[in-house]
């Protein structure tokens, strides 16, 4: 039952697209209005305001770009809204610039169910910002997915955003952060970071970071003190090693083929999950508490499970032939795990039925 409106913008003048936009909206209070964008919208003074219901639809060769004498705050401005979406259908289109003179392109506040989608961001300190208030609903969450990064200071910053998702985004040239995420119940998958200074700033909870892939970046993945439970699996990474520097609690970070080390700055043990990263070494082991346990698809043979415990094996055999009564009872390989135990008690047991 949803109505549909849509509508051409063919100035130049973002005065006069935003009275279009108004208009559109008065005129059609509950509808959604589509607005088609083609040709090059010159941004002064003000931004361009959108609104809830709101879709803005780059046409192929179209953009959004600062004057050279530029005051506004942003290139587009979203606040106290909802349900609206940025996006182009084509790579040839959805091109935001600042030509240095604007410190954002997409501004965020207090809104939900925003999703940004193959839109080109260079020139900009800043790419997206969202700011919300403390929001741990995934349904209102906001979403950047396809878009391009280049020569930026920072990507993507979320803060306060329940479920933020960051899918298939193409980062190059960052000078400082890729993506800072103070969020709950995010997910960043698929991204692609390609000379990036510090790929992942992560201050939230919740969080799953996979399969994203790292070309010369020195910091992949940081955290901060008040992180919780970040699960960080099946990324990669090319060329310079990176590091990983973890903080907060109860992170997890397995099956990563990524080359580099792991540390912290803490001056006191944490609780991490680590294991399966073979090519992962944790730089600070004193204070590093690392967990890497020998499974049946990875029986590796390593001495160190946890930090400052040794490895004890033991192997108990069962019966074999058919005189059941012969076979060892469970009794006796408790007896023997038992035994091990304490002669071994500052070691990590290791049993192979």
């Amino acid at each position: 039952k949803e109505v549909i409106k849509k509508l051409d913008l063919n100035t130049r003048s973002v005065e006069a697209a935003q009275s279009q936009i108004e208009n559109c909206r008065l005129e059609n209070p509950e509808a959604i209005c589509v607005f088609i964008l083609k040709g090059k919208l010159i941004v002064k003074n003000s931004p361009l305001n959108l609104g809830t219901k709101i879709f803005l639809e780059f046409a192929e060769g179209s953009s959004i770009v600062a004057d050279n004498e530029s005051t506004a705050e942003c290139l587009i401005k979203i606040q106290q809204s909802e349900n609206i979406n940025i996006y182009s259908k084509s790579k040839k289109g959805g091109l935001l610039s600042g030509g240095g003179k604007i410190s954002t392109g997409i501004n965020i506040n207090k809104t939900s169910r925003v999703n940004i989608d193959q839109i080109h961001f260079e020139s900009i300190p800043v790419g997206i910002k969202i700011e919300n208030e403390e929001n741990t609903s995934n349904n209102q969450a906001c979403s950047v997915t396809r878009c391009d990064f280049i020569k930026i200071e920072n990507a993507i910053i979320a803060n306060k955003v329940g479920g933020f998702i960051a899918l298939d985004n193409s980062l190059k040239e960052i000078k400082d952060t890729g993506m800072t995420v103070n969020s709950t119940n995010c997910t960043l998958a698929g991204n692609s970071f390609n000379h990036v200074d510090k790929a992942f700033h992560f201050g939230g909870e919740n969080s799953i970071f996979v399969r994203n892939e790292f070309i010369d970046c020195p910091t992949a993945f940081e955290s901060t003190v008040e992180s919780k439970k970040a699960f960080f699996s099946q990324n990669k990474n090319q060329g310079k090693e990176i590091q990983i520097i973890l903080e907060g609690e109860k992170h997890t970070l397995c099956d990563n083929d990524l080359t580099g080390k792991i540390s912290n700055h803490a001056t006191a043990g944490s609780n991490h999950l680590i294991y399966k990263n073979p090519n992962l070494k944790i730089a600070n082991e004193a204070i590093l508490a690392a967990f890497n346990p020998p499974t049946q698809k990875n029986p590796h043979k390593e001495n160190t499970i946890v930090q400052g415990m040794g490895r004890w094996n033991l192997e108990i055999i069962g019966g074999k032939g058919s005189d059941v009564k012969k076979w060892p009872d469970l009794t006796s390989a408790q007896k023997s795990a038992n035994e091990a135990r304490a002669q071994h008690a500052n070691d990590f047991i290791v049993i192979k039925l």
